[in-house]
């Protein structure tokens, strides 16, 4: 029995899950670059059905992400008797109109995400707030989050798995750390700047004029209405990277003494994960995954208050941690064998 890997990015974390697989049983992994274009996606979509079509014996079709090309994924394995899962990331399991953010804004991307999930064998997501659950940072009386919420009439077999950490960088963590605080989050949309918290964060480096504030992943295309309603050119304590290969990142993390995840919506960050590896103090947002990730470390925001957001700074700049200890707690929750191990219990059952 053979089993067919369907990847939409060539992501780190989605590599380190088809070498799982692969030690699990036999897997052929399948790159669709979702990012690169639309036209070479849908090419690789239909490429993706016909190695479905002419492989009998991969009985089983695990893909990241319910979007178009688990929909014809799952299709696929019903119309062949082959068993299919889905594995939520977290733009797949969640709705917010006002920033349009989420497959269920998007009237054909919503129809297509809800026939994978409702037809496919099983669904796996990454953290249990992406089945059923409240954001209650963003709105105290509760935003609907979960495909159980969204996804009507929902009734397939679902499991949780926490995402792991990949290969060990090379790159050591500093022990004298920089007065720098660090944000990594891509903003493809320039509502992303309000969602991963950028704007919470400079309120907050105008507060703390001593400390560095990094940015990586804010596009450049949003530089000019950022400037125009945040005037960040009359601070010189933020720096702000589009993008940064990843060993630039590491060496950051390595020397940062801060980390902030204080989005209004994430799956379970990898980001964070790597962060905390690194050493870094973290500060969260109390949304999906981010506080099962910190764990005893760091401070967590219950809401979205600029406020909250300073004094959670403030405790973290005065707090004296164990770097070391908190570095060994993240590889141990959140080792690949744990994950390998889940995976494999998951797949015997649905097999």
């Amino acid at each position: 029995m053979k089993a067919l890997f369907i990847m939409p990015t060539a992501s780190s974390f989605m590599k380190t899950d088809l070498e799982i697989l692969g030690e699990i049983m036999p897997t052929k992994g399948v790159f669709l670059h979702q990012n690169k274009d639309k036209a070479k996606y849908l090419l690789n979509v239909i490429k993706m059905v016909f190695t479905l079509i002419i492989s009998p014996k991969t009985k089983l079709a695990l893909c990241w992400f319910a979007d178009y090309h688990a929909a014809a994924m799952v299709m696929i394995c019903r119309l062949l008797n082959k068993k299919s899962i889905v594995m939520l990331g977290g733009y797949d399991a969640v709705h917010y109109p006002e920033f349009e953010y989420g497959v269920y804004h998007h009237k054909w991307r919503s129809r297509f995400a809800s026939y994978a999930l409702r037809n496919c064998s099983h669904i796996v997501a990454i953290h249990e707030d992406l089945l059923s659950s409240d954001n209650l940072y963003y709105n105290p009386e509760g935003h609907p989050e979960g495909v159980f919420r969204l996804v009507k009439e929902l009734k397939t077999p679902a499991s949780v798995l926490h995402n792991c950490l990949t290969k060990e960088p090379q790159i050591k963590p500093q022990e004298i750390r920089e007065k720098q605080i660090l944000c990594v989050g891509t903003t493809p949309r320039f509502q992303d700047f309000y969602n991963k918290g950028y704007d919470m964060l400079i309120a907050a480096a105008k507060h703390f004029s001593d400390w560095k504030f990094i940015f990586v992943g804010i596009d450049d295309r949003w530089l000019s209405q950022i400037e125009e309603i945040f005037q960040i050119s009359k601070m010189n304590n933020i720096e702000i990277h589009s993008v940064l290969p990843h060993e630039k990142v590491l060496e950051l993390m390595a020397i940062s003494d801060i980390y902030a995840q204080i989005s209004i919506s994430e799956g379970m960050p990898y980001s964070l994960v790597e962060a905390m590896f690194m050493g870094c103090k973290p500060i969260g947002s109390k949304v999906t995954g981010i506080p099962t990730i910190m764990g005893d470390w760091g401070v967590v925001c219950a809401h979205r208050d600029e406020k909250l957001v300073i004094q959670a700074l403030q405790e973290l700049m005065d707090q004296e941690i164990d770097r070391d200890a908190m570095s060994a707690d993240i590889k141990q929750r959140f080792s690949p064998s744990v994950r390998a191990k889940k995976l494999f219990e998951i797949i015997e059952r649905v097999i």
